[in-house]
């Protein structure tokens, strides 16, 4: 971090990380109805919240905040995947393949994101502490949350056609 930049504080440094980032791709995620995505993240608003995640990962203590933006984007991340898991309810036969279908493209759109903003995470702070990465926690809360949809389906899952194996 030069000299010149100024700190960025915690709260305000996560307030446009999730809603320039976190919300807005929830937004997205919520409006792929029928497969197509009508909303972006332009190329600058990606770079600019890689430059946030970076700032805020890199600032002399007691201002660096890596712990902090790394469990608050696993906590995000369980949020936006119970939400994605939530579309699937009261689906049955081909509404819900397709409905598994596009949730699961939302998903691979997701972590594409969550992958890229936060790789200097990945790269320093989780490789330091053998933490998983950020795109393991993305793909451990989405399977988290599809195994809790599979298993409120009991045994009624088979014949509604959901068949699910994790």
């Amino acid at each position: 971090m030069s000299m010149s930049q100024a700190v960025i504080p915690l709260e305000e440094g996560w307030k446009k990380l999730r809603e320039g980032g976190v919300l807005k791709i929830q937004e997205i995620l919520e409006d792929l109805g029928d497969g197509q995505y009508s909303k972006k993240i332009t190329t600058d608003e990606y770079s600019s919240l890689y430059t946030t995640v970076y700032t805020m990962c890199t600032q002399k203590p007691p201002h660096n905040w890596s712990e902090q933006v790394f469990q608050r984007s696993a906590d995000d991340t369980r949020q936006v995947s119970a939400r994605a898991i939530a579309r699937l309810a009261g689906k049955q036969g081909d509404q819900y393949a397709v409905t598994l279908f596009n949730v699961w493209r939302g998903f691979e759109l997701y972590t594409r994101f969550v992958k890229h903003v936060f790789t200097y995470l990945n790269r320093f702070y989780v490789k330091r502490l053998d933490l998983p990465t950020i795109h393991e926690v993305v793909s451990q809360a989405f399977s988290g949350a599809l195994e809790i949809e599979a298993t409120t389906l009991g045994t009624g899952a088979e014949d509604r056609g959901r068949d699910i194996a994790l």
